[in-house]
């Protein structure tokens, strides 16, 4: 069975996955194969609220970024690159991997400019309050800032969509050919807030060195029924520049009935060579946008 592993360029130290800057130069490399395969080819992976929406619209959970020539390397080796990971957002984070042409799968890295969230935990607590639990993994090492993105945080907010809409699109896709996104997303945004919700976050203000991982919370009171999208935000100040990193968009849901909270859009697996399966939270958040689709038909 053969393997394909990213490398660091420098140093040939295989990648096993986790949290990478933006910019870094890989190699990309397999080994143990039988017959060498012709090509690499890099791909991207959406989050859950994108790949939804690209259901939506009859496309796949994943795009190809490129295709590189996989040059023979011994008898059983074959290589590619150096490749710069690139992440064109301000904020969001890429989930890249690679495969060669006989199916066999890297490991997913998460390209950002500051640091990545990942495995989105939400509990419910009980009746009216849940929380959020996250990790961050710093790829830089500065004190990091936390905030809370929603509809109701201003112009931030509208630039974090407008950053969704534009990273939604692929190199070869015309210019607004995501623009529904915010047509597809606009139920889980009221106009107001529901009555009586309030964030409040555990940790505003961290250090956080190169390569640590943290676990970060928000906790959720609502005595009401609603609905809110929401992303975590980290923010620092490096080499004079402020930059940021967002976690995926979320989303967190209180039926009319007044059940058990859920969060939508977590990370939801669906590694590569796997299924992209949406968890059942999900499929909440799916018939929410349906049937929202249905009333504005």
């Amino acid at each position: 069975m053969a393997f394909v592993h990213w490398r660091k360029l420098d140093t040939g130290a295989v990648l096993m996955g986790g949290s990478v800057k933006t910019g870094k130069d890989v190699l990309l490399t397999g080994e143990a194969y039988a017959d060498p395969p012709s090509t690499f080819t890099v791909k991207r992976r959406y989050g859950a609220l994108i790949r939804l929406y690209r259901q939506s619209r009859g496309e796949g959970p994943t795009t190809a970024l490129e295709t590189l020539v996989a040059v023979p390397s011994g008898t059983d080796r074959a290589q590619a690159g150096p490749v710069a990971l690139r992440t064109p957002g301000r904020r969001l984070k890429w989930r890249m991997f690679f495969e060669d042409d006989l199916g066999n799968a890297s490991n997913e890295l998460n390209v950002s400019r500051l640091g990545n969230f990942a495995g989105t935990v939400g509990v419910a607590v009980e009746p009216g309050r849940a929380q959020v639990e996250t990790t961050f993994t710093a790829v830089v090492d500065p004190e990091v800032k936390m905030s809370l993105l929603s509809p109701w945080s201003g112009e931030e907010f509208d630039e974090f969509v407008d950053e969704l809409v534009e990273d939604a699109a692929t190199d070869g896709d015309s210019p607004g050919a995501y623009e529904g996104l915010r047509e597809f997303i606009a139920p889980l945004m009221p106009a107001e807030a529901p009555t009586g919700w309030r964030v409040t976050l555990r940790q505003e203000r961290l250090m956080v060195d190169e390569g640590e991982s943290i676990r970060v919370q928000a906790d959720f009171q609502l005595p009401t029924p609603g609905v809110m999208i929401f992303a975590l935000q980290m923010t620092a100040e490096v080499d004079g520049e402020l930059i940021t990193s967002s976690s995926d968009p979320l989303a967190i849901h209180v039926p009319e009935d007044g059940g058990q909270a859920a969060i939508l859009f977590g990370d939801d697996g669906g590694r590569p060579g796997g299924k992209h399966e949406l968890e059942p939270a999900n499929h909440r958040a799916l018939a929410l946008l349906e049937l929202a689709a249905r009333e504005r038909a």
